[in-house]
């Protein structure tokens, strides 16, 4: 029989309530909001975001044509980062924005800072430095953006993208929802805003994940955009001092009892 002294003993609970601590895993959304007409803003945001990443794939939707009057999307958008899906409005159908006859979701380029095609301001516009496209939630309801296996990503820590135009007529709720296998259902929510604003939105889980869900939904066919969409593993985060020294505290231990083993 072994006698562990005290202090050794408390540092071993303390290191067993950490790991039991550990496993409650979170997720954090953190939302940054610019004017319409501060998309520079908004850029240099995600240009700080990106710095801070090891790896990741990002999703601009330069790559598809954008509706012109003839063709649409599919629905669901299959990209480089995941599957995008629409869900049908419930009360009603599409609003008054919405092209190809408001079956899913749509590919846009016709940029809403006083550029669309009816002279209007409608808000919505490309965040892409340089780019034209964005998809656009074509005045559904919901758009839920699907990541997994299929990507070829690999586990990841971090999802980002701009969104454009949410929340800017009154009644409006908009909300966020992420899921994750592991961890409990998280909610954020944009209130009423102006015409036109522009979202940061970031996810970070307290662990690597290998797939997750965010569905998006604005429950008055609000109509919305998303871009620069982006999956990521964010930088290792050191261990905390008082770690280093519980870690060595339980070094000793070890220690301890070796001094302690029969001859």
């Amino acid at each position: 029989m072994y006698l562990v002294p005290k202090r050794l003993f408390g540092a071993a609970i303390l290191l067993a309530g950490l790991a039991q601590g550990a496993s409650a895993a979170s997720v954090n959304i953190s939302i940054d909001t610019f004017g319409m007409t501060n998309l520079s803003g908004a850029q240099a945001a995600y240009a700080t975001y990106l710095t801070g990443t090891r790896a990741n794939v990002v999703e601009d939707f330069e790559s598809f044509t954008p509706w012109g009057g003839l063709v649409g999307t599919d629905n669901p958008v299959e990209t480089n980062a995941g599957t995008f899906k629409a869900i049908s409005a419930s009360n009603g159908g599409p609003g008054g924005s919405s092209v190809n006859g408001g079956s899913g979701l749509e590919i846009r380029a016709d940029n809403g800072v006083g550029n669309s095609p009816d002279g209007t301001l409608w808000g919505r516009q490309n965040s892409t430095d340089g780019g034209e496209n964005w998809l656009d939630s074509n005045d559904l309801t919901s758009m839920v953006w699907t990541i997994g296996a299929s990507t070829g990503f690999g586990r990841f820590d971090s999802l980002a993208f701009m969104l454009g135009d949410v929340g800017d007529i009154k009644g409006t709720q908009f909300s966020i929802k992420v899921e994750a296998a592991g961890y409990s259902t998280t909610l954020a929510s944009i209130p009423r805003q102006p015409n036109g604003n522009i979202n940061f939105v970031r996810i970070l889980f307290d662990d690597f994940v290998h797939g997750a869900k965010v569905t998006l939904t604005s429950n008055l066919n609000d109509g919305f955009g998303i871009d620069d969409v982006t999956v990521a593993r964010v930088a290792p985060v050191p261990l905390p001092g008082a770690g280093l020294l519980l870690m060595g505290g339980l070094a000793g231990f070890g220690v301890f009892r070796r001094r302690r083993a029969p001859v």
